[in-house]
């Protein structure tokens, strides 16, 4: 560690150091589970103080990029890219407007067609049993909605723990590419966000079930063109209902 963080010279000090701790973590030349030597050490090493030391750590720690433990066994740890506080900064920017349901889209349809056409080629059996877990449970949640004479309250808890959000994930997964798959488990949690906002009714639930057993059946097939193409359809119809909605909102 010593031979890649160098003393600071002219600039705020503690900028520099968060800057060379995130290149080394970047780097990979300090990897999740490594420790950092203690405030006293890196004040050494930095030819800086403690209170200097603690504020750069605590920005890498705001970051994700560090976790601080207390007690006997604690100190600073590497944790590596938190890529939660990555999709929280997004969420953020949805619940300030500064996102829009076009926003959002745009990216999921370079996206997600993409991704049905790997998960038609790539799936495991684990990952068809998971898709279809999925479309089981939310049939079974429509036809209780249905029957429900009480679908306001059924319908607010669903948007907590939404089946469609866990069925694009599940293609997103089953694409086995840890790019993709990470990078459309956010736009998709975005989208998750815009369902606890805009409170699609049930039969935008009712919707995305049809086009999702489509979908399930081109993948399980393994006809990718066809996954892409009713993945296309999909999302054309949902987009038109999250506008409607969100245009009803702004009113």
């Amino acid at each position: 560690m010593e031979d890649f963080l160098q003393p600071i010279r002219g600039g705020r000090i503690s900028d520099h150091i968060t800057e060379q701790i995130r290149k080394a973590i970047l780097s990979r030349k300090l990897i999740p589970g490594d420790r950092l030597p203690t405030e006293v050490e890196l004040a050494e090493k930095f030819k800086t103080s403690r209170v200097t030391i603690r504020e750069a750590i605590r920005m890498l720690e705001l970051h994700g990029f560090l976790h601080v433990k207390k007690g006997a066994r604690g100190g600073t740890f590497v944790k590596g890219i938190d890529l939660d506080v990555v999709k929280n900064s997004l969420l953020d920017y949805l619940h300030f407007g500064e996102l829009t349901v076009d926003n959002i889209f745009e990216v999921r349809f370079i996206l997600e067609p993409a991704a049905a056409v790997l998960a038609a080629k790539r799936r495991t059996e684990s990952d068809l049993d998971e898709m279809k877990k999925i479309i089981e449970e939310t049939d079974v949640f429509i036809k209780k909605m249905s029957n429900s004479k009480n679908v306001e309250s059924l319908m607010e808890r669903s948007y907590e723990d939404d089946l469609n959000i866990k069925f694009h994930k599940a293609i997103a997964k089953a694409s086995h590419n840890p790019i993709l798959g990470v990078t459309l488990e956010s736009v998709v949690d975005l989208h998750h966000a815009e369902i606890n906002l805009l409170k699609p009714k049930l039969k935008t639930k009712s919707l995305s079930l049809k086009g999702h057993k489509l979908i399930y059946e081109h993948i399980l097939n393994q006809n990718g063109e066809f996954a892409r193409m009713e993945m296309i359809s999909h999302l054309n119809g949902i987009k038109k209902i999250f506008l409607k909605m969100e245009s009803q909102v702004k009113m």
